[in-house]
């Protein structure tokens, strides 16, 4: 099946129902004036100053992580149509952009018809061809939108482990023209993505320490993927120039079978079946579909090769935690039911340059983990001041 995929500079015509259709996290708002303190102005602090962080963190809250960069979008497969060449059904799914909800990619893939999935296109899907899914809104006409949070993670993960093996295509053939270090861009390996994968996500309760010890570095790190990548097929050989025939040799070459190209440069040769029709009556010389079945069957397209593949290692890039409310449905817009809490520091506008202190800018990831340490260090007094034991109540920072 044939791809289209729009430019940069025009996408091809979709719903505008779609415009703003994806549940958009909001930035979580945090106290940084919190982050510098000690032990006595912890206990001395005022417990009406809230941190910013949700105080139902530990128990009402789904977080994901790490969220990989690249193209937050929709992914909406449709029913499963008749391809000629092959003569099989293929489901045909389109990626919606988050905004204006325009259709900007459309490839086949092994998602079933009517389903309707939040994913995120890496950044470099032309070269390991993943397709990040964050949620799930409808699948196989089940809609999940009225769902809560955890079991629609539970549900996605569930039914993307049961998808098929999905073909690989066929990389582009590469160029005799340009060497590969000619160019700073690597080549295009992938036309459209063939690898779904969730986001990987962590149910409540969640404890303080598991924030530090096993979410945020998670969130400060490279997931990786193993995949099957196709090896680029040689540079076609130059054609040569074609010897007009003359005299007898030409009405020879004239009354020879015709010889066609195929995709891969080498020559086919196509004849005409005169008994065709004969093949296609029964033995009273009237039109069988029994016999049109057998001869549609025996006239089928073969099925192209597999590419060649190599194995391969994808790297995704975090882009910091995105936290759900548990027991929230799926809002479309920006919604304060999800927040995002960014791995690299915001940009700072001009007009805070000035008053902005010297030395680094820590991200809202730091921002994140210095309060929930100080969460833990007040946990921590607390059950001290009760008499209680605190194990694992604070880790080492």
């Amino acid at each position: 099946m044939a791809v289209e995929a729009g430019d940069e500079g025009g996408e091809l015509e979709g719903n505008p129902l779609l415009s703003n259709a994806i549940m958009y996290a909001e930035l979580l708002e945090m106290n940084a004036d919190l982050v510098e303190w000690n032990r006595t102005q912890l206990q001395q602090d005022d417990p009406a100053i809230p941190d910013g962080i949700p105080s139902d963190l530990e128990t009402g809250w789904v977080a994901l992580a790490p969220i990989p960069r690249g193209k937050r979008c929709m992914a909406i497969s449709y029913q499963a149509v008749y391809d000629n060449r092959s003569e099989e059904p293929a489901t045909r799914t389109l990626l919606h952009s988050r905004v204006k909800g325009k259709a900007f990619l459309t490839f086949p893939s092994p998602l079933p018809p009517n389903s309707i999935l939040d994913c995120i296109l890496d950044d470099n899907w032309h070269q390991n061809g993943v397709l990040h899914i964050v949620d799930i809104l409808r699948w196989r006409g089940s809609d999940f939108v009225d769902c809560e949070a955890e079991f629609r993670f539970w549900w996605r993960d569930s039914k993307l482990s049961e998808l098929p093996k999905f073909p690989l295509p066929n990389a582009p053939r590469s160029s005799s023209s340009q060497s590969p270090s000619s160019s700073s861009t690597p080549p295009a390996l992938f036309p459209y993505p063939v690898y779904f994968t969730g986001v990987p996500y962590y149910s409540p309760p969640l404890s303080l320490p598991s924030f530090l010890q096993t979410l945020i570095p998670a969130a400060r790190s490279t997931r990786q993927l193993s995949i099957q990548v196709p090896i680029p097929k040689p540079p076609p050989p130059p054609k040569r120039p074609r010897v007009k025939g003359k005299g007898k040799g030409k009405e020879q070459n004239a009354n020879a079978s015709m010889e066609v190209e195929a995709q891969d440069g080498e020559p086919v040769e196509e004849t005409m079946d005169m008994e065709a029709s004969a093949e296609l009556q029964d033995e009273f010389g009237r039109d069988s579909p029994a016999v049109m079945s057998r001869y549609l069957q025996s006239k089928r397209v073969p099925t192209p090769p597999m590419p060649k593949t190599r194995a391969e290692t994808a790297s995704f890039v975090s882009d910091g935690i995105l936290l759900y409310v548990s027991q929230a449905s799926y809002q479309p817009g920006e919604t304060p039911l999800a927040c995002w809490i960014p791995a690299e520091p915001l940009p700072v506008q001009d007009q805070a340059i000035e008053a902005a202190p010297a030395g680094p800018v820590p991200s809202p990831l730091d921002i994140f983990q210095s309060l929930i340490y100080r969460r833990c260090v007040k946990a921590k007094d607390t059950l001290e001041g009760n008499g209680a034991s605190n194990a694992g109540v604070i880790p080492q920072r």
